[in-house]
């Protein structure tokens, strides 16, 4: 089977010095990819690559077998590549249905003043795929309400909802649950699971292992711009260079919980448990 996204030997410098580094991934059809590392490591990088605002220097890009390397912004997202970002992009002064909307434009046609052109508004189709979109991550009852003021942790739902509306084969969310406190991250991952198409792609930025832990089947690892570790969650998060490069090597992850443990504790304990047996 062909995977949605396939990067090949992707290379990216700047000044001679490479950022992403002869990187392969490949993502399958309805598949959960999270893509884990320390800062600096070269993930959001990856996803400005994917989305078309940076092109690699080297190596390929293909969506279903498509190569995108020179494609621009806009035709990636009608191809079907859509993208969340860290720092919210909304419009403070417009409703969340508005929000929502604009994530239409590429299917419509160029922004009128105001944003939201009549014409669009009263078009029924698009009208009721953004509501739809708004009520698969639980925001039925705030459609209407300013942007401005809600809840973070609703405005990332926002930005999540927006980017569904673009139609997209692979979904890139960048960093979803940075800022969440432990009950909006528990709930975002609830409306991620119900609300994301079963056959839709999903490539995951993110720093909160247990997040990722609870939503990916697969899971990439990068450091330094390069691939360290990749396959299931439970035996990426337990990978020695893994453990060194994104904890430090004093450290591990507890699976279970997705919590950083101090190794020595983590050895005795296991020890005395052996000691029990």
């Amino acid at each position: 089977m062909i995977p949605v996204l396939f990067v090949h030997g992707v290379t990216l410098t700047f000044g001679g010095l490479a950022v992403v580094e002869s990187l392969d991934i490949a993502v399958e059809k309805g598949s959960r990819c999270g893509l884990i590392g320390p800062n600096g490591a070269g993930k959001t990088t990856v996803f400005n690559l994917l989305s078309g605002v940076y092109q690699p220097t080297s190596g390929e890009i293909l969506l279903d077998n498509e190569r995108i390397n020179e494609v621009p912004i806009d035709r990636r997202v009608k191809l079907g590549i859509g993208r969340t970002f860290q720092n919210l992009r909304l419009m403070k002064h417009l409703t969340v249905l508005e929000n929502v909307m604009l994530g239409q434009h590429h299917h419509v046609g160029k922004l009128h003043r105001n944003f939201i052109p009549l014409q669009w508004r009263a078009n029924r189709r698009y009208l009721e795929e953004a509501r739809q979109a708004i009520e698969s991550v639980g925001l039925r009852d705030d459609m209407n309400q300013l942007a401005d003021g809600l809840p973070y942790g609703v405005q990332k739902r926002i930005e999540i909802a927006r980017a569904l509306v673009t139609r997209p084969r692979l979904l890139l969310l960048d960093e979803p649950a940075a800022g969440l406190n432990t009950v909006e991250r528990a709930e975002l991952v609830s409306v991620l699971v119900k609300s994301l198409p079963q056959e839709m792609s999903v490539l995951i930025v993110e720093h909160d292992i247990e997040f990722v832990g609870s939503l990916c089947d697969h899971v990439v690892a990068l450091n330094f711009g390069r691939k360290i570790a990749e396959g299931r969650p439970k035996d990426v998060f337990k990978h020695p260079a893994v453990v060194e490069a994104y904890l430090g090597k004093d450290d591990v992850i507890d699976v279970s919980s997705g919590s950083v443990v101090d190794v020595e504790v983590a050895y005795s304990a296991s020890a005395g448990s052996d000691d029990a047996a």
